[in-house]
Order: C-alpha cells, then structure tokens, then sequence
C-alpha cells in the first residue's frame, strides 16, 4: 500500500523578536489510521551557533524525534553566520493520534564562551503538522537515509528530491523572502507570510519555486529546505534508480 496524505493543521505564525523564548502551540486533528505526524517550522534568530537552543516540541505530550540533515543543512543561506532555520520532527503511535502541538524555542547562553552573549531573539516563526497513511516509520538516521537538505540564496529555490522506491517525500522549505509557486508538488501549506511552505511528492524529482526578495531586488533572499522520504509500511529502503 502506498503512503497517503491524512491531514494538515496551520500552527501559529509570532513575528517577534521575542528575547531567550519563543512559545507556539496549536492543535492537530489526526485521522484513524494516521501512522506518521511531522512537525515542521522555521524562524530566524541572533543564537551565534545552533548548540545555544534548546528546542521542546511535542503532540499530545508525547516527545517527537528531531530529523536532522547529515552535514547540518537546515540552515538558511550560504557561508556564516545563516541567521535561520527550517527544521522538521517526527512522531509515531500515540503522537501520530494527535493533539496539542507545542513548540518552543529557547537560548541558553555558554559558560566561558566570550562569543556567547547574554541574550539572543528569536522571530518570525511559523509551523505546521501533517500527518500520513500507510509509513513503515520514522527514517533511520543511523543509516544516513530518508532526510536530506538544502541552502541557499538565491531568486530561484531549487530542492532536489533523492527519493527511495515507492516512498512519498514531505518538502519543508523557509525564506526570508517571498515563496511562490506549485513546485512541481502537491502544496500542503503555505504561512500567511509565504515565509513557509511544505508540499509532498511521489518519487524522485526536484521541487523549484520563486523566492522574491522582501527587500531590494538585487539583494537575494536566503532559504533553507528540509525534505524527509517516507517509506510505505512493509518495505525496506532501496534507493531508486
């Protein structure tokens, strides 16, 4: 059976800057047989490296798994320091039932480190939930498989899909710009900003959409992408051809 699409909620858009805290909540509606729940967002912030954050993310109560890109790529633009991040957890069981979404950010400043100021913002954060039929899990991380990622800056976002056989990708892309466009994908949300935009996608392929800058035209607007492969239940992952 393939992976089918159960359902979508909107989560909270909070413009800020909110100082060392950033709190967001709101409520998922899963089917009866929805076997996967993703939890995307992304912000920008002034944390002078990701290991200041601590980030609680949970549905229903029940802690979700964070699914990190190998070599970091969750990050918005290219070179340093990338001032935002796209990032994506998962959940199955009773966190694929639904509930209470929470999402919370926060910056702890290190010990001794003199690059580490005493405070930091967070600010224009927006989130989203889907769930999905029919996933034989969450990736296999250990295995360098089913989550990939992508930066950049530029007019044009470009997202390549490496997809495994028969698996549906789930595409998280954030901008400081402007993002239009179908993406060659089904569009599964889009923040009222167009800051933040998720689609999914059968097989492999590569998801392009405009990114307008918010500011001059000839300053391009940074982006960052998260995309997750979702394998059907009773497969194992080989990759396609």
């Amino acid at each position: 059976m393939p992976v089918t699409f159960d359902a979508v909620s909107g989560g909270a858009l909070v413009a800020g800057p909110n100082t060392n805290t950033l709190n967001s909540g709101w409520n998922h509606a899963s089917g009866a047989s929805a076997s996967i729940i993703l939890v995307g967002f992304q912000y920008n912030h002034t944390c002078p490296i990701d290991k200041s954050i601590t980030r609680t993310v949970t549905v229903g109560g029940h802690a979700l798994t964070p699914l990190i890109p190998w070599y970091a790529q969750r990050g918005k633009g290219w070179g340093a320091p990338r001032p935002g991040l796209v990032e994506v957890w998962a959940g199955v069981g009773a966190a694929a039932a639904g509930g209470a979404v929470v999402a919370d950010l926060a910056y702890a400043q290190i010990a001794n480190d003199p690059l580490s100021p005493a405070s930091a913002t967070f600010s224009q954060f927006s989130g989203i939930s889907l769930t999905y039929n029919g996933v034989a899990g969450i990736p296999d991380q250990a295995l360098r498989r089913g989550v990939t990622g992508r930066r950049g800056q530029s007019r044009l976002i470009s997202v390549p899909i490496p997809a495994f056989m028969g698996s549906l990708s789930v595409i998280f892309i954030g901008s400081d710009g402007q993002i239009s466009g179908t993406g060659h994908a089904t569009q599964r949300f889009l923040d009222s900003n167009s800051n933040f935009w998720v689609g999914d996608h059968t097989g492999p392929g590569t998801i392009q959409l405009q990114n307008k800058p918010a500011g001059s035209p000839k300053v391009y607007a940074r982006y960052g992408a998260v995309v997750v492969n979702l394998q059907p239940a009773g497969t194992l992952p080989t990759p396609s051809a």
